[in-house]
């Protein structure tokens, strides 16, 4: 089990630019969802 000597500091850098993709993502999408009820609203207002 402990044959792979973890490099954290490696480890840590991916951890963080995975973090920071996701909060990419997550913001990417709260944008998209925020626009799209704003399309929504447009339509019920015709």
């Amino acid at each position: 089990m402990n044959r792979l000597p973890i490099d954290m500091e490696h480890l840590e850098a991916a951890d963080m630019q995975q973090a920071k993709e996701e909060g990419e993502l997550s913001m990417l999408r709260q944008l998209r969802e925020r626009s799209a009820e704003k399309d929504l609203g447009n339509e019920m207002n015709r």
